[in-house]
């Protein structure tokens, strides 16, 4: 199974690529303001205040959408981060990682269910579908998105990688000196492979075009 994360080039994912962790963002620090959207008609607002309690990150299925580049790579001089998750990590991590559905139809709920332990009960093909749904104007993302827990008044939390980083993949505009930055901060990274993109034309998709070659200690 491959995920992808696409990032700017930046001190960000510098940090990230160093100490191999994801950033998780506070829902309300994302750049979709219905995000885990829900009409909590409850008196409580019990849903209002457990999505306070949520950070998440995200992935795609895929690095070949044109606009993911544009809009998370930032106008494609950034990087596609590509992970594997082998059958051995995919059991482990089995119920982590949820597939985004894109639809209009707002989840709606009039009631709370609680757990014996006095915590929310929430069904993520129930009531929880809102964790799982985004607008349908999301749906070029192809999003596979993972969660996390966040204190109140942070703006997220690292989480160690999901899965093996295998490549870092180019953006068409990248420069050679961001190229050499990001390969000088991976040395401590195994069986990692460098790739430039291009676009596939018969498919308007961005695809692999070479992989960068590394220079020895003697040709640097």
């Amino acid at each position: 199974m491959k995920l992808f994360k696409f990032h700017s080039i930046n001190a960000n994912l510098l940090h990230s690529l160093r100490k191999c962790v994801h950033w998780y963002a506070r829902l309300d620090h994302l750049n979709d303001p219905f995000e885990c959207f829900i009409d909590d008609n409850t008196t409580e607002k019990v849903y209002e205040i457990f999505r306070s309690s949520l950070c998440s990150c995200s992935f795609s299925k895929s690095m070949k959408e044109i606009l993911m580049w544009s809009h998370y790579a930032n106008n494609h001089t950034g990087v596609c981060l590509e992970f594997e998750i082998d059958d051995k990590d995919r059991e482990k991590i089995e119920g982590q990682l949820f597939p985004i559905e894109y639809s209009n139809d707002v989840v709606k709920t009039d009631a709370a269910r609680y757990h014996h332990s006095g915590g929310l009960a929430i069904n993520i093909k129930e009531e929880g579908v809102f964790l799982v749904r985004k607008f349908s104007n999301w749906s070029y993302e192809q999003e596979i998105r993972a969660y996390g827990s966040v204190d109140e008044g942070a703006k997220g939390r690292e989480y160690p990688f999901i899965g093996k980083l295998v490549a870092i993949n180019f953006g068409l505009k990248s420069s050679k000196d961001d190229i050499d930055l990001v390969i000088h901060n991976c040395t401590h990274l195994r069986d990692l492979q460098f790739n430039k993109v291009r676009l596939h034309r018969p498919s308007m998709e961005i695809v692999v075009d070479s992989k960068i070659e590394l220079k020895t200690p003697t040709e640097a």
